[in-house]
């Protein structure tokens, strides 16, 4: 196997398990979202449930921010395509610009995806625990 090869299959596995990643943390937001809807059933409509709403809130973040890595790893790689099949200088420089700033986005929307699914866990933490400080003194 040459170099070349190796490398391309070195970024197709990188590629890979990158995507699974995105998709897990989505599946992991969406779940978040049941649990926490499951376990509001029984509360009652009084301040801390804000808590869970902004958790909720920050799960549904999370979701998003996948679905818009999702939508830039298409659109970097049908760029990437063009890139390879058109031999225009002009319009491939224009092209690695696109990319550039595709990839850019693609990095920040990663970034809000986890640390939005982390906020979410944190925010229904403080709800369960206010809860609980709640239901043991009868009062907050």
């Amino acid at each position: 196997m040459s170099d070349y090869e190796g490398f391309k299959a070195l970024h197709a596995m990188n590629m890979e398990t990158r995507q699974k990643l995105v998709f897990f943390l989505m599946a992991a937001a969406s779940a978040c979202v049941g649990f926490a809807v499951q376990q509001t059933d029984e509360a009652g409509w009084r301040w801390p449930l804000l808590l869970c709403a902004a958790a909720v809130l920050s799960f549904g973040v999370s979701f998003y921010s996948g679905y818009r890595v999702i939508r830039s790893n298409i659109h970097l790689f049908h760029l990437n395509g063009y890139l390879l099949m058109d031999s225009d200088k002009a319009r491939n420089e224009k092209r690695v610009e696109m990319m550039e700033v595709e990839g850019d986005a693609e990095s920040r929307w990663t970034a809000w995806q986890i640390h939005a699914l982390i906020l979410g866990a944190l925010l229904f933490i403080a709800w369960h625990a206010v809860r609980l400080y709640e239901n043991y003194y009868g009062f907050l």
